[in-house]
């Protein structure tokens, strides 16, 4: 189990007390607000981060909803005394030092709004220049002056008089040193808070605070919107690759893995020059947005969709559970492959399509296969209605994907005969353990040939174990192929598709030039009642594979509970615009629908 689950159980439980109701379309990303300190990142930001959340928490101290709630929080409340911290006393001693109310100093800090900046000033070495700046100067400069009073009081800070010190520079007001240690604190003419290193970084610093905005003028087009994002951050991933080293972020793109799994926008975006990402928290929904710009794709552009041909009928039904519109270029990936994943990766590559060439007939009619299949994959889940006696103890829902295919007479007859060998081989295997075969058979659902593969019934009375929700099954209806872990979706499939009866995954209308690439929709609370008939191997599989003790796994296994009892569904999306050629840009969003 994570350890952000219980502050992330408790944000969502809270969410209900957040200060801006959001009713902006999910697919289009948000700007920080009409008074955003955006405008004030000076040129060579590395980071910028900024926020108006922290204002209404802070205010209201201790008996904020969710300061109690941490508070009170068990696993948290064992985490602290396992530290031997104690919160309440770490707050009296602080007040107590500072001479005002942590809480009060903090909520002037942050009136109206906070950002806080970091800034790489000598090129080849990691940041120096930590910079604060808040909305409200007036309530800024105040506790900027508690603060640094009550640090000095303690000996921390030595205040210097910055006209006199060396370089001098015209924009710092007050300054200080840390006497016992490098640092240096100054507070700017126009009501800036810097730290850094030295006094030759801080007059560097407190010049560069007065320039232009490092954020490009792209990202300023880019969130014009009514609506406000309550936290809104940007990263120069190019200076930061060149300062401290992005190789994991960058990589990304280069394992196959992640181009399968979650899809070419996502592989790529780590590939971007900048990233820009918001956060709206609402009594309603939790949008999270992401932008990269400059995005260096390469030969790996082709792996993208050229139109919107995402948008095609499923045969999902209304009350899926779980829909999904995936663009997977397989033939692109599979044929490009030494172009797009290092030699490190090839020799997995090779043998996963030998073994899949064995199954349909050899390399070529491999080739043919994949180069036969389109690139948007059409995936659903839906509750099964399992036969009265073997129905499993604990039943999961099917899952059913479905992709268009060229000579459909050709690769379907392929990809069934390949469904039937893998059946064969799975048997062999469990033949060896002494496990019960899957028996293949064919039935006929409107003049549509069904190929299933079944387990023995099982002994009336007895136990239907996990096995009996994985009785594959797989058809081809027209142009497309369908397969699933349960025959009985898909016969329910092939009714709606020979029917025409199909039904579309949600998708916003086109307005603009972007082209969607991948779209997501999970029903929350389907995804609650299945996780919470299977909360005791939740928590064994939490005590035997990571070593928690059972009172600890329970307790997280009952946070992860809480939070998806308070979710109606979770919808994904990416997108990317193909111009200019040179440096394409790529956005995804996350929103988090709750219950009211």
């Amino acid at each position: 189990m994570l350890p952000f689950l219980p502050p992330l159980c408790i944000a969502a439980s809270l969410v209900g007390f957040a200060p801006i109701p959001s009713q902006a379309d999910p697919s289009q990303p948000m700007r920080p607000g009409p008074k955003s300190l955006r405008s004030h990142a000076p040129e060579g930001t590395l980071i910028w981060i900024e926020s108006s959340a922290l204002e209404p928490i802070l205010g209201q101290g201790l008996s904020h909803p969710l300061i109690a709630r941490l508070l009170e929080e068990p696993l948290i409340a064992e985490d602290w005394k396992a530290k031997k911290f104690d919160p309440m006393a770490g707050l009296r001693l602080a007040e107590a030092l500072l001479g005002r109310n942590p809480f009060e100093l903090a909520h002037a800090l942050a009136s109206g709004g906070i950002a806080l900046g970091f800034l790489g000033v000598t090129p080849g070495k990691e940041a120096p220049f930590v910079m604060l700046r808040g909305l409200d100067g007036e309530a800024m400069e105040s506790a900027v002056e508690d603060l640094t009073g009550a640090l000095s009081g303690l000996g921390l800070l030595a205040e210097v008089d910055a006209r006199e010190s060396e370089g001098r520079s015209p924009s710092i007001r007050q300054a200080w040193q840390a006497p016992k240690s490098d640092g240096v604190v100054v507070w700017t003419s126009d009501g800036t808070l810097i730290l850094t290193r030295t006094w030759k970084d801080a007059i560097t610093c407190s010049g560069l605070s007065a320039r232009s905005s490092a954020i490009p003028e792209a990202y300023r087009q880019h969130f014009e919107s009514t609506s406000i994002a309550e936290t809104f951050a940007w990263f120069d991933l190019d200076a930061l690759e060149s300062q401290v080293g992005l190789k994991d972020l960058r990589a990304m793109a280069t394992e196959p893995g992640v181009h399968f799994v979650l899809g070419p926008a996502l592989a790529y975006l780590g590939r971007a020059g900048s990233l820009s990402m918001d956060l709206d928290v609402s009594s309603e929904a939790l949008r999270l947005r992401m932008r990269g710009d400059g995005v260096d794709a390469g030969e790996g552009a082709g792996s993208f969709p050229a139109s919107d041909s995402i948008a095609k009928e499923s045969s999902a039904p209304k009350d899926a559970v779980a829909t999904a519109m995936l663009h997977r270029d397989l033939h692109f990936l599979l044929d490009r492959r030494t172009d797009l994943f290092p030699p490190r990766q090839q020799p997995g590559i090779a043998e996963g399509l030998s073994n899949l060439a064995l199954l349909v007939g050899g390399p070529d009619a491999l080739d043919e296969l994949l180069s036969s299949l389109h690139p948007t994959l059409r995936l659903h889940s839906e509750t099964i209605a399992f036969a009265e006696n073997a129905e499993p103890d604990v039943p999961l829902p099917g899952l059913i994907l479905e992709v268009d295919l060229d000579e459909p007479d050709i690769n379907g007859s392929r990809l069934t005969s390949a469904f039937q060998t893998a059946v064969t081989l799975t048997n062999v295997e469990r033949a060896m353990k002494g496990e019960d075969g899957l028996r293949l058979g064919l039935e006929s659902v409107d003049g549509v040939t069904v190929t299933r593969a079944k387990l023995q019934p099982p002994a009336p009375g007895s136990s239907v174990d996990l096995r009996y929700n994985l009785e594959p099954a797989c058809a081809v209806v027209g142009r497309t192929f369908l397969v699933g872990t349960h025959g009985a979706p898909i016969a329910k499939a092939v009714q709606r598709l020979s029917g025409g009866s199909t039904s579309q995954a949600a998708m916003p209308t086109r307005s603009d030039d972007w082209i969607p690439v991948d779209r997501l929709q999970l029903q929350g609370v389907p995804l609650h009642g299945l996780l919470t008939q299977q909360r005791d191997l939740i928590v064994m599989n939490s005590v035997l594979e990571d070593g928690k003790s059972q009172r600890r796994a329970e307790a997280e296994a009952d946070i992860l509970l809480e939070l998806l009892g308070r979710v109606q569904r979770f919808e994904f999306h990416s997108d990317w615009l193909p111009e200019p050629r040179s440096k394409r840009t790529i956005r995804a969003g996350l929103t988090v629908h709750l219950l009211r």
